[in-house]
Parts: structure tokens; sequence; C-alpha cells
């Protein structure tokens, strides 16, 4: 900026050198303090401030070398997938998606996946079984069957998830759809709560249950999270929305201790959710 710009006072006159310096002085300090803050664009106009605010649109993906994947668990930096295609656990590098080591299931219709921290446990549909397997020999060492709420209607297995103590099942039944705590040892029912969506995956940060929600092949998935207490008209307060999810057909859901990971069965990819 210079003196042109201050060519003339207000009555024409023109502005004198001493003048227009002074002016430029007493400007500069406050140009400067709305720059530092980041109220100044490029064209000199306040910014929006909800820009600030504005989640970021920036996501992680990993492609999954599976030919149907249905379920996911990751934790201390590993990465395991269900792929009903070919009856197997893939391990997985989380950072790559490259199979490290991968085997085989006797299972008719695998579904879901979760690790408690020595078991990867996988659902069966056909059978109606939860089954265990040892993650380091990986044979199976337990089987436990799949229970639900009678008088809430039982349609599929869609999703398992680790709470830290109990196995959880997502059994969808249309609005009767719940989230059940099971205990690892008898399969019992501990808990039911409503899903109040059509889920297809669950996962656990300590006290918040986040679930991930198919809403129609038009509208996006959706992630959303709510508080575990002692009573389910108090869950559903605190639920809220995180993330909506374009383009992705729901498939399972994992946290890995920073982030929660969702799988999308038909781009055969894994997108990262970040947990605010």
């Amino acid at each position: 900026m210079d003196c042109h710009w201050f060519s003339r006072l207000p009555h024409g006159e023109p502005t004198p050198p001493s003048r227009c310096r002074r002016l430029l002085g007493g400007l500069a300090q406050p140009i400067v303090l709305l720059a530092a803050a980041g109220l100044l664009t490029s064209t000199g106009a306040p910014a929006a401030e909800s820009a600030a605010k504005a989640p970021t649109a920036e996501r992680t993906t990993i492609r999954i070398p599976a030919q149907n994947p249905v379920g996911i668990a990751a934790m201390g930096g590993r990465m395991w997938v269900t792929d009903a295609g070919a009856g197997e656990v893939l391990e997985l590098n989380p950072s790559t998606g490259q199979v490290i080591a991968k085997f085989s299931l006797e299972l008719k219709q695998p579904k879901g996946l979760a690790f408690d921290g020595q078991r990867l446990w996988v659902a069966d549909q056909a059978t109606r079984q939860i089954v265990a397997y040892d993650v380091a020999d990986r044979k199976q060492v337990k089987a436990i069957p799949v229970r639900w709420p009678e008088e809430k209607g039982f349609k599929t297995i869609e999703a398992l998830a680790w709470d830290g103590k109990m196995l959880w099942t997502a059994i969808a039944a249309g609005f009767s759809s719940t989230f059940n705590q099971v205990d690892p040892e008898s399969g019992r029912i501990v808990r039911s709560v409503f899903a109040d969506c059509d889920p297809r995956g669950i996962a656990f940060n300590g006290s918040l249950l986040f679930s991930l929600c198919f809403n129609g092949d038009k509208n996006p998935a959706t992630v959303d999270q709510r508080q575990v207490t002692s009573q389910d008209a108090d869950m559903q307060k605190t639920r809220r929305l995180l993330r909506r999810l374009e383009a992705i057909a729901p498939a399972g859901l994992t946290f890995d201790g920073t982030n929660l990971w969702a799988l999308d069965a038909k781009g055969k990819q894994s997108v990262t959710v970040r947990v605010d």
C-alpha cells in the first residue's frame, strides 16, 4: 500500500505526505492483528466463523483384499477382517491393507468379528453360533449359541464387538433391532438395548458405544455414539451423530484405540472415522 491510495482528503484537497504516513501507520497494527487472528482473508474480508468449526472431510482408507468382507476387528496395532467369500479370517497390515496371515473358518455362513485380546469371535448365521478362535494358534477353542430377545424377533446377526468384559451382538430385526450384551462363557443375554437403526456394526471405547447404521441404498450410512448407562432411556439421550459416510455398503465397525474403522463391503475398503 502507498500514498496514492490516500491521494485526496474528503474535500478534494491533496493529502500531505506527512498525514498520509500517519494514516498508513495507524492502519498497520489493526491489519496485522486481524491477519494473525485468522479473521482476514486474501481479499481483506472477514473469514466465516463456521468454516473453522466445520468437521474435516479428510478420510483415510485402506483396500481390503477380500472376496466378501463381512466383519472387522482391530486392537494394539493389529487388524483382522472376516472374508465370507473365501471362508477365512485375514490379518492385515492396518497401514497398507496387505495380508500378513490368514486362517480358514469351518463355518457355513460367517458374519461379524470381535477381538477380546486373546480370541477372535466370529458368528455363523447358518448354525446361530458364535465361535472363538485362539489368535496365537488360530484353532477353535469355544462355541456359544446366538440368543436374542424372543419378543423382539430375529432376522440376522449383523455384527460383533467386545466391550472389555463382555461380548456384544447386533441383531437386525427391523424396528426391533437390538444390541445385546452376551456372557462369553454361556451365550446368555445379560442386557438388550434398542439399536434405533438398522445396525451393520458396533464398537466400544470404554463406556462409549458406537454404531454403524444402514439407512437405505439412497442415503449415506451413519456412525453415531451413545454413553452406556444403566437405563436405556438415558442412553438414548446421549446419542449423537459422528459422521455420515457417502457411497459405502456398511458391513462392520471397530475401534483400534485411536480411530474407528468402518468396513465397506461393496468398495472392499475400510474407512477411518475420527472420534472427536
